[in-house]
């Protein structure tokens, strides 16, 4: 109920009602796009392939996957097939690259003007990697190796559940460097308590880390591939577009809404209130009920 009352209080409120519904907006345009053909695409052809794809046991649930990437388009070879997949890459490969690369780590560090430039560099990426992705994609489209029939799905789903874990503590170790914090640490003259500050500081900061990491890397390989195997155990795998990578941005994504908006609502309250005119002073003085120290004679 709190988040439909924020919902409602921000429909309310003029300037967020646009971006509400500039974004449903984009919604709508992103599923009309991912429903219509590409140009010189046979729409019968690509549905008998992908139905002949998807009949063949073990892979039809791979297929399955593909399509919750895409939105249900990548394998009917839609105008949108891609998605935001391609914005998603760039973003990760930016990411990586700000901790690699001194002039992107500068940038990052700056104000609003270098995010701007480092989002700036994303978008372009985001082109560069969208034309690559769909040359190759035509390609094969064009070649019939778009639906090649894939029957390793065991070997898929281990290789999932590792690179999940990898890749969540590769994005740790380059978020979150125990060494530079804890001279920091020092450098503001902060420390733990019981320990010494510099080495012994940060080698009980890395162990701290990687015992928060491990849970958290295995719970979230287990949620994201969880459905993907309880789906295909009851045979549904390539009739459900859902996987716990869904849920995850589904849930992810809703709670950076839910705290966008009220963020945005609080700062509308906030000048609100700066804005209540002040009562004038001459309507104070000279009245009755002011002090004597203030009436004019």
């Amino acid at each position: 109920m709190a988040i439909l009352t924020r919902f409602a209080q921000a429909f309310r409120t003029p300037d967020l009602r646009k971006k509400l519904l500039f974004t449903l907006g984009i919604i709508v345009v992103f599923r009309f796009g991912s429903a219509l053909p590409a140009p010189g695409i046979s729409a019968e052809n690509v549905r008998y392939c992908s139905g002949l794809e998807s009949s063949r046991g073990a892979a039809a649930n791979l297929y399955a996957v593909l399509n919750i990437f895409s939105g249900n388009s990548l394998l009917h070879v839609t105008v949108f097939a891609l998605g935001i997949m391609p914005y998603i890459t760039a973003g990760i490969m930016v990411q990586l690259l700000t901790q690699a690369i001194p002039r992107l780590q500068a940038l990052k560090n700056q104000d609003r003007a270098g995010q701007a430039k480092i989002t700036q560099y994303t978008r372009y990426l985001t082109l560069g990697l969208a034309v690559i992705t769909s040359a190759g994609y035509v390609e094969l489209a064009r070649s019939g190796n778009l639906f090649p029939g894939v029957h390793v799905l065991p070997v898929y789903y281990l290789a999932f559940f590792v690179l999940i874990i990898a890749f969540t503590f590769f994005y740790v170790s380059i978020t979150f460097n125990p060494a530079e914090v804890a001279d920091n640490t020092r450098k503001y003259g902060g420390f733990v308590p019981g320990l010494r500050p510099g080495s012994p500081t940060a080698d009980y900061l890395g162990y701290v880390l990687a015992r928060l990491t491990t849970p958290g890397a295995v719970y979230l390989a287990v949620i994201a591939l969880l459905p993907m195997v309880a789906l295909g155990m009851i045979g549904i795998g390539s009739q459900a577009l859902f996987s716990g990578v869904s849920l995850l941005i589904m849930v992810g994504v809703g709670l950076d809404t839910v705290k966008q908006i009220e963020s945005q609502l609080q700062q509308h309250h906030y000048e609100g209130f700066l804005a209540r005119p002040a009562r004038p002073a001459e309507n104070v003085i000279g009245t009755s009920d002011a002090p004597a120290a203030l009436k004019v004679s």
